[in-house]
């Protein structure tokens, strides 16, 4: 899929994952960022600290590019950028980026 520009994404919710789309973008930085600032920008409108975790498997280029996009949005900080547990990583597969955030 990443050959013809889409990328799947999956999510959680009420603790079951679930895909929640397929984006038809450039990278999964783009892909994550769009999805994000979709799923937050009703948080976004009030005060409160939206505080995002990245997780890769080895490719922190495009974790270094999501953390830059997300950074210049406003109430929004990163807390930490790293690599990817081998559990997950392993399931994920090689170049896989999450990103969770929490609002308070």
């Amino acid at each position: 899929m990443q050959k013809i520009g889409t990328r799947p994404l999956i999510g959680v919710k009420n603790g079951k994952i679930k895909p929640i789309g397929i984006k038809k973008v450039r990278d999964i930085a783009s892909a994550l960022f769009e999805e994000f600032e979709k799923r937050t920008s009703e948080i976004k409108l009030e005060n409160g600290i939206i505080r995002v975790a990245i997780t890769h498997a080895d490719n922190l280029k495009e974790a270094i590019k999501l953390k830059e996009m997300i950074e210049k949005l406003k109430n929004c900080e990163i807390v930490f950028v790293n690599l990817i547990g081998n559990i997950i990583g392993g399931l994920a597969g090689p170049d896989a980026i999450a990103l969770a955030w929490q609002y308070d």
